[in-house]
């Protein structure tokens, strides 16, 4: 009898024990930064990292900064979360290098990360386009490292890019040279193509709800928005564009070969080319 209820009794604490573990923090960070890009987002604009429980869903606990200047750089210190997963938004406006002016309208920038590892974090359209699948793919068993190489590779996919072995997205940097963030860049600006900031916002929606159940693209509308377009590219103003902007910043940078990938883009795509120009029985396009 009383050896049962010693074994109850060190059962009881065990429990304890793990339940106030879980009620502390228990995962620390020094520091946390990076750099939030559509084209970079402008001094001012949010950062939030929302803390993440076991599940993968929201404690409640939050940390918040400011983007501190016009290349979306952030950083935040000495940082305690309950696990070393947490989800982060960057909300702000943007440079369009498309259009070579800054954004009229804010956007909203995810990531979602493994923070044990790494503390840089950067948060650009391959992280949001990501995030709900990756939370898709965890929510039916798929672990988080699986799950996120899983939903870059779809994602990759939409734009005829295979490379299985891109860096994690959230290491990606548009102003930094190399091929997986050329890929990155390339993507940003097929996206943007010449949308306002709320066509831009609807579509990455759009596409993110698309592609959460199956990593594929199953709308036509969408698909053909990717294509329109990027026919009307002039790639070298938009190199101009993006190195006149760091230039302007005091930023010396080597603008990676984006070209490559739009080309590609163009040359292995299959969708539907809707952009057609009408025009009108008297040969005016304006009465």
């Amino acid at each position: 009898m009383k050896n049962s209820i010693v074994v109850i009794l060190i059962a009881a604490t065990v429990l304890s024990s793990c339940t106030n573990e879980n009620l502390n923090p228990e995962f620390k960070k020094e520091k946390i930064s990076g750099v939030s890009q559509k084209g970079p987002l402008l001094n001012g604009s949010s950062l939030t990292i929302f803390e993440l429980d076991g599940n993968f869903d929201q404690t409640g606990n939050s940390f918040i900064t400011q983007i501190t200047d016009n290349s979306g750089s952030f950083e935040l210190t000495s940082i305690s979360l309950l696990t070393q997963y947490a989800k982060l938004k960057a909300d702000g406006y943007y440079f369009n290098e498309v259009k070579n002016t800054n954004s009229l309208g804010s956007i909203s920038l995810y990531a979602l990360s493994n923070l044990s590892n790494i503390s840089t974090v950067n948060i650009n359209l391959l992280t949001t386009l990501e995030l709900s699948r990756v939370e898709y793919l965890i929510s039916n068993g798929t672990n988080f490292n699986d799950a996120k190489h899983q939903a870059q590779q779809e994602v990759l996919s939409l734009f005829f890019i295979n490379k299985p072995t891109m860096a994690v997205s959230e290491l990606l940097d548009i102003s930094v040279n190399g091929d997986d963030n050329a890929i990155l860049l390339a993507i940003s600006l097929i996206l943007q193509g010449y949308r306002s900031d709320a066509e831009l916002s609807q579509l990455l929606g759009d596409i993110s709800t698309d592609i959460r159940t199956d990593g594929i693209l199953n709308s036509q509308t969408l698909s053909s928005a990717l294509i329109n377009d990027v026919k009307q590219f002039d790639t070298i103003q938009i190199r101009s564009n993006i190195e006149n902007k760091y230039n302007s910043l005091g930023i010396t940078t080597i603008i990676p070969h984006f070209e490559h990938y739009v080309k590609q883009f163009l040359d292995s795509c299959t969708y539907t080319f809707t952009n057609y120009v009408t025009f009108p029985e008297n040969g005016f396009l304006w009465n």
